[in-house]
């Protein structure tokens, strides 16, 4: 059978792979407090990585984690390969972070991507974990835009639009962003629109819930492996949003890919559609991306992951729900 992308979405679809091969809507402003899940997982999401979402606002729709260090652990190319993840999906955030000396698996522990309600600029956050040297960063980074100190010690710069030149990319072709921030706190770098990183501040300052309180999300979230060098969850609600646009009908999902010495199933997705025709139509998807991937990289560590992973996958669909599984 020959699958095919449409153009117009192959490059999402391809950054999905990619960040999946790496690793091996709710709208809810008010969501229920935490005390409604049991009380082992609230302390379970107390506890480190989930500590870590202390900045992700209540309302995301989805949150995927990458783990740097661990990847370079056994992927000797995981700087490469991260830096080729990010200029497809992030361009000017992999420049700044280049800038700044944040180097993947090094400076930079864990990445994250979270997916907001809404479309555009404003419905996704790009945020790093790790140790920086504060100073350089900030000398590199306020070359291009305003600098603002944050208390007690860290700071945020602001990219003005207009058509402003940010950086230069490798071809030397300027590369052009509307309004943009980038904001360090507490061993957190935020890259975003201005508004979504402001509101991932105030709830890293605890004035906003984070998504732990999301009762949809975290159910997912507690119940993905702590150990994956991968994991991902997410809860919709409604059908606003860029994850509605690019998997109509998922109602809920969750991930983790490990590595084979640290047990358990290599890859596990579990993912509920609102009917058993989007869980079909995901089920054909999926080899897709996977496909897409595995061509733009071929040669490559993370094309040779992508083939393995490709020609491993076992995929079931029970009514609404679709599992994948794959042991490399």
């Amino acid at each position: 059978m020959k699958l095919t992308i449409p153009k117009h979405q192959g490059c999402r679809h391809t950054a999905a792979a990619l960040l999946l091969a790496v690793a091996c809507r709710a709208k809810t402003p008010h969501a229920p407090p935490i005390e409604t899940l049991r009380e082992a997982d609230r302390i379970r999401l107390k506890s480190e990585p989930f500590s870590e979402l202390s900045f992700v606002p209540t309302d995301a729709q989805c949150v995927l984690r990458v783990d740097l260090a661990a990847l370079a652990t056994h992927e000797p190319e995981t700087e490469r390969m991260m830096a080729f993840v990010l200029r497809a999906q992030q361009p000017a955030a992999w420049q700044a972070l280049e800038a700044a000396g944040l180097s993947p698996g090094r400076e930079l522990r864990a990445v994250y991507l979270v997916v907001l309600p809404g479309t555009g600029e404003t419905a996704t956050l790009l945020a790093g974990i790790g140790d920086f040297d504060m100073q350089r960063a900030k000398l590199a980074l306020s070359k291009n835009g305003e600098v603002e100190t944050l208390e007690p010690d860290g700071f945020r710069v602001r990219w003005r639009g207009g058509g402003a030149r940010v950086y230069a990319n490798e071809q030397g072709v300027d590369t052009k962003l509307g309004e943009t921030s980038l904001a360090v706190l507490d061993s957190v770098i935020l890259f975003g629109a201005p508004s979504v990183v402001d509101r991932a501040l105030a709830v890293k300052r605890g004035v906003e819930p984070d998504v732990r309180n999301s009762i949809a999300v975290a159910r997912e979230i507690v119940s993905v492996n702590a150990s994956a060098v991968a994991w991902g969850a997410a809860a919709m609600n409604s059908q606003d949003g860029m994850t509605e646009r690019f998997l109509p009908g998922l109602r809920r999902a969750r991930f983790h890919a490990l590595y084979p010495e640290r047990g358990g199933t290599d890859l596990l997705l579990r993912a509920e559609f609102a009917s058993d025709a989007e869980a079909e139509r995901f089920g054909q998807t999926l080899p897709a991306w996977l496909k897409s991937g595995s061509v733009l990289t071929k040669g490559t560590p993370m094309g040779a992951t992508l083939v393995k992973l490709e020609a491993a996958v076992k995929l079931s669909v029970a009514g609404t729900v679709l599992t994948a599984t794959a042991a490399l």
